[in-house]
């Protein structure tokens, strides 16, 4: 699933999320994605995958602290271009 479109998918029930315990007492948690045939439109069986919370959690971070570094870049950017404007 492109991360990009959870959202717009989210919204037209294709895409969902469920956890379950295992016999280990480990909560799993998987993405469910519904499949159609593109020839016919026909429904196909769904497609379940186990994911990690721990992978999402990290890609949040990772982009946090990429807008944060994007963000100190254009107020440095904006400073130099009212500076230079200002003579």
């Amino acid at each position: 699933m492109n991360i990009k479109n959870y959202v717009s998918l989210k919204s037209k029930s294709a895409v969902s999320f469920s956890k379950a315990d295992d016999s280990d007492g480990i909560t799993r948690y998987y993405l469910t994605q519904k499949r159609w045939d593109s020839e016919t439109g026909t429904a196909l069986a769904d497609n379940k995958s186990e994911v990690e919370l721990h992978h999402y959690e990290s890609d949040k971070a990772s982009i946090e602290a990429e807008i944060s570094e994007l963000t100190t870049k254009k107020d440095a950017l904006t400073e130099i271009i009212k500076d230079i404007k200002a003579l």
